[in-house]
């Protein structure tokens, strides 16, 4: 079993579990935005009184409950943009348009069918920033997956070119070509004509 292998075995089954988690969270993710109503209205209204008094202390008036919703949209796409990226094998990138398009799809069905769910352009923004959030953490990882690919594709080249020369060696004079030249055997043929060369000179 060559290390190649191995590796290539541990990316398989690293984009296989990512793949399986990827299915689990994005389930979770369509129960939470397709409810029919927001979860948990008692804890936004709480949210909102926190920070209500927050404010009147020392809280910025900029962290306010809308800048907290952006985040929490920001961070429910990052699992998707970090497992999808993961789990493929080639153009991770594609994880960035992929969000944005299903978050466009999650707002508009919100819109048509879910009258007490508010649809926004905002909300379709945040979640493709998650799932970009989500590409930039699994970056040192896809950076190592690429160079180990880097590294198999020169063992292999290396290895095709060492067979290509052993058996550039190992060729016998039946493998030559057709209308090869054969080198005179100069050696015999001068024998021959140093003793020509003397019979004649010996006549009289």
């Amino acid at each position: 079993m060559f290390p190649v292998d191995l590796e290539e075995r541990r990316e398989r089954r690293v984009r296989r579990i990512s793949a399986a988690l990827l299915v689990l969270v994005a389930v979770a993710v369509v129960v939470i935005v397709f409810m029919p109503a927001p979860p948990d209205r008692t804890g936004q209204r709480d949210l909102v009184d926190f920070l209500a008094r927050a404010h009147g202390q020392a809280l910025p008036a900029w962290i306010d409950y809308s800048l907290i919703e952006t985040a929490a949209n920001v961070v429910l796409f990052a699992p998707l943009g970090f497992l999808a990226a993961l789990a493929r094998r080639r153009r991770p990138w594609l994880v960035v348009p992929a969000a944005a398009a299903v978050s466009g799809l999650i707002e508009t069905g919100q819109w048509l069918f879910l009258t007490e769910r508010v649809a926004s352009l905002q909300d379709v923004a945040a979640n493709t920033a998650g799932a970009l959030l989500g590409l930039l953490l699994a970056t040192p990882v896809l950076r190592r997956r690429w160079r180990r690919r880097r590294r198999a594709a020169l063992g292999r080249r290396r290895a095709r070119d060492r067979t290509l020369t052993v058996r550039a060696g190992r060729r016998t004079p039946a493998d030559e070509p057709v209308g090869a030249v054969v080198p005179p055997m100069q050696g015999h043929l001068g024998g021959l004509d140093r003793h020509e060369d003397l019979t004649t000179h010996s006549q009289p």
